[in-house]
């Protein structure tokens, strides 16, 4: 037989039996008809009344509840904010980033940079003789590294096709080298020269082959006469123009001779010879962001420059 209504059960209290507090509120109730528990805890006056005789509607305290959240809310405020108990009300609003970097961006000279050279950058120039990647007796590639060497490509790949006034770069390139308007002239030749090169009219293939090999000479001439900054920016447009002719040889041809590949580590070697450290890195002091900046994408680019010459020596031109 099913229980009759007296007998079931609400938070483990008898409702018939429970006090008008805990039985609106489906609560177990310990049925001391002077005072519950509960009642007793949350200062509520504690009565029994029959069922029929009690609304859900009448005996919810709204008033009340309004009360407490705003006894919780003074009480939150009246915590001393040294106190740490009130960690929400003592975290100041984050300032706009856009606002610190555009502030920051504009006031940037990267003219005068002075960075430790670093010592044995004269290896970088026949560093493109040596696979750094090989692995294995004898130098011969092993699964793991054929593996590790079309993923590299993939990525590699990429980089040609990521374009610089949609604010999409390839990682070697710092942010901030962009965010001086106009932006340095070789980045601005190298993104147009690589729209030309991958999206050139049939026919004009010799003439675009040509004019990427007069900026490269272009580049190769003033490497010596130009500031640490702009070196750095040809060393990097160099390395798009290696990826761009690996990646996306015109007439599925290979138009990257190996002179080429010693033509980007010899810029390599001199843009490492001007300064590859920050001063302050060796003291272990923090770096002025113009330093910062042109140091750290020299070691990105030289980087990427490494991992390139790897595939080179290692898989066929696809």
């Amino acid at each position: 037989m099913s229980p009759g209504p007296s007998t079931l059960n609400y938070g483990g209290s008898s409702r018939g039996t429970a006090c008008d507090e805990c039985r609106v509120f489906k609560k177990r109730c310990t049925r001391k008809h002077s005072s519950c528990s509960r009642c007793i805890t949350k200062g509520k006056e504690c009565k029994f009344t029959d069922d029929s005789n009690i609304k859900v509607e009448d005996a919810i305290p709204t008033t009340d509840i309004k009360s407490e959240a705003s006894d919780t809310s003074i009480a939150a405020s009246a915590v001393p904010v040294n106190s740490g108990l009130s960690s929400i009300q003592q975290i100041a609003p984050r300032q706009n980033s856009t606002v610190e970097n555009t502030s920051a961006e504009s006031t940037l000279h990267f003219e005068s940079v002075s960075l430790i050279p670093m010592l044995n950058a004269e290896e970088i120039r026949g560093r493109w003789l040596k696979p750094n990647l090989m692995t294995g007796a004898e130098d011969v590639p092993d699964e793991d590294f054929m593996a590790t060497s079309q993923y590299l490509s993939a990525i590699l790949q990429s980089y040609p096709s990521q374009k610089f006034d949609a604010g999409i770069f390839p990682p070697f390139i710092h942010p901030m080298q962009l965010s001086r308007k106009p932006i340095s002239k070789t980045l601005a030749n190298c993104s147009s020269l690589v729209g030309l090169w991958k999206n050139h009219t049939a026919g004009s293939e010799q003439m675009v082959i040509d004019t990427v090999k007069t900026e490269i000479a272009r580049l190769m001439a003033e490497k010596q006469s130009i500031s640490d900054f702009d070196l750095l920016c040809s060393f990097q447009a160099l390395l798009i123009y290696m990826l761009l002719a690996y990646f996306y040889p015109i007439n599925d041809t290979h138009t990257l001779p190996e002179k080429d590949i010693a033509t980007l580590h010899e810029i390599a070697f001199y843009s490492a010879k001007r300064g590859l450290t920050c001063p302050d890195e060796t003291t272990r002091n923090r770096p002025d962001w113009e330093s910062w900046v042109v140091s750290s994408a020299k070691r990105r680019t030289l980087l990427t420059t490494y991992l390139f010459t790897s595939i080179y020596n290692s898989l066929p031109c696809v």
